[in-house]
C-alpha cells in the first residue's frame, strides 16, 4: 500500500474540530481519494479553542502556545498508525486556522507541502520559509470579519488585518514565482493564479464574489474539492 498524504484541517476562532469537519466536508473527499484528513482542536477552555499564529489569538497567543510542536506529535502519533507520506504533508484551515496555516508554511516549509488558508491573511512578521511551499488562498469578497481589501480589528492586537493580497504578493515573492499572474472570471469568483515558481510551486486566489466571513459552500464553488486537487498537484520536491 503506499504511504497516505495528510491533510491537516483546522477550525476558527473559538470554535472545534467538528465545527470545521462539518463546514469543509473534506471527510468525504478524504473517503472518495484515500487520504487521511485530521482536525486537531486547539487551546483554551472547551467553549472556545484558539490557535497561535503569530499575532493572535486569544489563549494561545496569550499562554505563548507552543501549536507547532504539537502539530509535529500529531504526525508522529498518526506515523504510528499508517504510513504517512512526509513529501505530501498539507494543511488548510479557516479564520483563525488559515492564520495557523500560513505561519506553518513559514516556520514549518520542511513539512508542509502546500497550504490552504481560508478566510484568513498571513499574520506573522517573522516569516521567512526555509523552501518554497504552494499556497492556494480563499477568501469572501464581502468578509466583515477579515475584510478583503483589509481592515477590521485583530484580536489581541487591536490593529487592523492587512488586505488579502499583501499575503498573495508576499508568497509569489517567497516562491520566486516569475510568470505574470494568470486570471481567470466568473460570475462567482475571480481566480489568480501564479505559475514558474521554485520547486514546481505555486500562488493562487480565489476571491469569492457574494459570501462573508466563511467557508465556501459546495453550491457556490467546490473549495475544498479545490483545496485537494490543488494539494495532490503539488508534493514536496
Amino acid at each position: 500500500m503506499k504511504p497516505f498524504h495528510l491533510v491537516f484541517v483546522f477550525h476558527g476562532l473559538g470554535e472545534a474540530a467538528n465545527s470545521i469537519q462539518q463546514a469543509s466536508g473534506m471527510n468525504e473527499i478524504a473517503d472518495a481519494n484515500g487520504f487521511i484528513a485530521v482536525y486537531p482542536n486547539g487551546s483554551g477552555p472547551s467553549s472556545a479553542q484558539f490557535w497561535n499564529a503569530g499575532k493572535c489569538c486569544g489563549y494561545a497567543l496569550q499562554n505563548n502556545v507552543d501549536d507547532e510542536a504539537f502539530i509535529l506529535q500529531i504526525i508522529t502519533d498518526v506515523g504510528t498508525l499508517a504510513q504517512i507520506d512526509r513529501k505530501r504533508t498539507y494543511a488548510t484551515g479557516f479564520s483563525n486556522g488559515a492564520l495557523l496555516s500560513y505561519r506553518l508554511a513559514c516556520d514549518m516549509a520542511g513539512t508542509f507541502a502546500a497550504v490552504a488558508p481560508v478566510a484568513g491573511v498571513l499574520l506573522y512578521d517573522q516569516c521567512r520559509p526555509k523552501q518554497s511551499v504552494a499556497v492556494i488562498d480563499f477568501h469572501g469578497m464581502s468578509d466583515n470579519v477579515v475584510p478583503y481589501g483589509g481592515g477590521g480589528v485583530v484580536p489581541d492586537l487591536g490593529q487592523p488585518f492587512p488586505p488579502v493580497e499583501e499575503s498573495i504578493v508576499a508568497w509569489v515573492k517567497f516562491d520566486g514565482c516569475t510568470d505574470s499572474p494568470q486570471i481567470e472570471q466568473t460570475t462567482i469568483f475571480t481566480h489568480t493564479s501564479y505559475g514558474a515558481c521554485q520547486n514546481s510551486s505555486a500562488v493562487e486566489l480565489y476571491a469569492v464574489k457574494g459570501i462573508g466571513h466563511s467557508w465556501p459552500s459546495q453550491y457556490i464553488v467546490k473549495a475544498s474539492q479545490i483545496i485537494w486537487d490543488f494539494f495532490k498537484a503539488h508534493p514536496k520536491q
